[in-house]
């Protein structure tokens, strides 16, 4: 399993962290209808929970960032999130900052009926330069969905430069980054590119554009920011349940046109 395989990436006092109940310090739980997020912003594990009807689809989708040639960090290292919700129980604002940089991140949650199998999560992630020189960031979010609870069996596809959708376990989630269009993006395996962001210095995404498995996915901006200016990425992602293929929705009509054409002939017997 993932959770054990943890171990070897972050200390068992941060796993023990995300599975304590959501009232202690730094994690937060978003709630509407059917669907529960959990925010985890003094960790690297960030979003680890996206539940739908009583299953969660989310392993983890966090930010790390980078000013150098050096390794990526997660942006929970930047200082101390001030915390902030709106809209009752739906919305959540995260501010990190430092001398140098300021990370704004508001999540908004929409849930729908139960045992709808839909929800959306829409985000806005705002930047501003604190410092009196120019500041070049490359910025990621590494994703890693485990759909209807399903580790395995998932499949990522970048349809275009700005757009991915996951399906497995009978679901699919598309994410959009409608504003701006990420540079570069990778689909890959866990925790390929995760270990990559991590321990490689200068690291950036590959442009794969499909991974199949225990699939994972990132995107990634070049922002260039001078003294006091300001960046906006806006993103939305919306699960719900799989489309059948074209395919696979005429093999069934044809079963059905052979069975009704069945029980026709023994009518008429």
């Amino acid at each position: 399993m993932k959770l054990t395989r943890l171990f070897g990436v972050f200390t068992i006092l941060t796993v023990l962290a995300l599975l304590t109940v959501p009232a202690q310090a730094g994690i937060y739980t978003l709630t509407d209808h059917d669907a529960t997020i959990s925010v985890n912003d003094a960790s690297s594990l960030g979003v680890s929970e996206w539940t739908v009807d009583g299953v969660n689809n989310l392993f983890q989708q966090w930010f790390w960032y980078r000013t150098d040639d050096g390794l990526a960090h997660s942006i929970d290292t930047i200082g101390p999130a001030v915390e902030s919700t709106y809209l009752g129980t739906r919305g959540l604002s995260l501010d990190y900052s430092n001398s140098q940089l300021s990370i704004d991140i508001l999540y908004t949650l929409t849930g729908h009926a139960a045992g709808s199998g839909h929800s959306d999560i829409s985000e806005t992630i705002s930047f501003l330069n604190l410092g009196t020189t120019t500041l070049n960031l490359v910025f990621f979010q590494y994703s890693d969905f485990d759909l209807n609870g399903v580790t395995g069996g998932q499949t990522v596809t970048f349809t275009n430069a700005n757009t991915v959708v996951q399906t497995g376990g009978g679901l699919e989630m598309t994410e959009t980054a409608d504003v701006p269009t990420p540079d570069r993006h990778e689909a890959n395996t866990w925790a390929n590119t995760l270990n990559s962001l991590t321990a490689v210095p200068g690291y950036i995404l590959n442009n794969a554009n499909t991974a199949t498995g225990d699939a994972t996915w990132a995107f990634q901006w070049d922002i260039t920011l001078a003294p006091g200016g300001s960046f906006d990425i806006s993103k939305n992602k919306i699960l719900e349940p799989s489309v059948p293929e074209p395919a696979a929705i005429f093999g069934l009509g044809t079963v059905l046109l052979l069975v009704g054409s069945r029980l026709r002939k023994r009518v008429r017997a």
